[in-house]
């Protein structure tokens, strides 16, 4: 498959996002500027490079990843599509920090949501997806750190599906690579969304 052959030359550093960094610097032993990272070769199963791995810090955005995780197991199950139509709550909407301009009462596809989320690190979208996928944000919590502990992330507490700033929301850079392995070897078609590089809504465009 096109994408599992992507996802084997992936080179990952604390899910995502954390932090990227050529392989030379790995191979030249620098010391990064960071609280905490590790660098990870799929293709090979060995770390190339950790500082603090297991040093517990915020999440932040990186939390959306476990939200998307939960969303795909929901249409993998068949308990949601992706083109299911999502009414957006007041809550979602009034969602504060980084947005995909979601207005209350408007109705978004469950896919727009996750374009929304990948691309525009919608905060909005991801509470709009945990009403929908759990019915309220506090079970859809719960359902993300079930998940972590599913995945040995035993260093990480989510608090709120988005990463914004909640008292004992704390991860490591090695339970976000070990999120991120999971998550791309289980639905390496979610590249398609990740690779995309602007998302229109409400005429709002995010790079």
């Amino acid at each position: 498959m096109k994408y599992s052959r992507i996802i084997s030359r992936f080179v990952f550093i604390s899910c995502l996002a954390c932090v990227f960094m050529a392989w030379a610097v790995a191979a030249q032993a620098k010391d990064l500027d960071v609280r905490a990272a590790i660098l990870f070769d799929l293709s090979q199963n060995t770390i190339q490079y950790q500082k603090d791995a297991d040093n517990q810090i915020a999440p932040a955005s990186l939390t959306k990843i476990m939200t998307m995780f939960l969303v795909y197991d929901a249409v993998a199950a068949g308990r949601v599509h992706l083109y299911d139509s999502v009414t957006v709550s007041k809550a979602a909407a009034d969602t504060g920090g980084s947005s995909m301009h979601l207005t209350e009462g408007e109705q978004v596809s469950l896919l727009d949501l996750m374009k929304g989320m990948a691309v525009s690190s919608g905060n909005d979208a991801c509470v709009a997806v945990a009403e929908y996928i759990a019915g309220d944000v506090p079970s859809f919590v719960t359902m993300m750190n079930a998940k972590a502990q599913v995945l040995r992330m035993h260093n990480t507490v989510f608090k709120n599906p988005n990463g914004l700033p909640a008292d004992g929301q704390l991860t490591t850079a090695r339970d976000m690579l070990k999120l991120a392995v999971a998550y791309l070897l289980t639905y390496p078609n979610s590249l398609k969304i990740h690779s995309m590089t602007s998302y229109t809504h409400n005429g709002v465009t995010k790079n």
